[in-house]
């Protein structure tokens, strides 16, 4: 399965190691240090034009997507939005149809 990353950028599914929330990397100076290391060996491409919004470990490079990493991890694990509502586990005891505990 594939996950498009933006623009014109797909990726194999099973060469996905991380998925990351750019947030993150400008908070850590160790994450500021990795993405930096790519982009001087060549092996960082950058998706689009747009903003950054997360970047995308793989076997084989690091990808800066202007998609967050929220909707790339749903691409990546096949959830829908409107899956993840009803998903909720419901406490025990709990009449689904009602939605109270008795």
């Amino acid at each position: 399965m594939f996950i498009h990353l933006g623009g014109d950028c797909t990726v194999w599914a099973r060469d996905v190691v991380a998925i990351l929330d750019e947030k993150l990397i400008s908070a850590s100076k160790r994450t500021r240090e990795f993405v930096e290391a790519h982009q001087a060996r060549g092996r960082y491409v950058a998706v689009a034009a747009d903003a950054v919004k997360s970047y995308v470990v793989t076997t084989h490079g690091l990808y800066g997507s202007p998609i967050s990493s929220t909707t790339l991890k749903r691409r990546a694990f096949g959830v829908r939005a409107a899956d993840v509502g009803a998903r909720r586990l419901r406490p025990k005891g709990t009449d689904e149809s009602e939605g109270e505990a008795h």
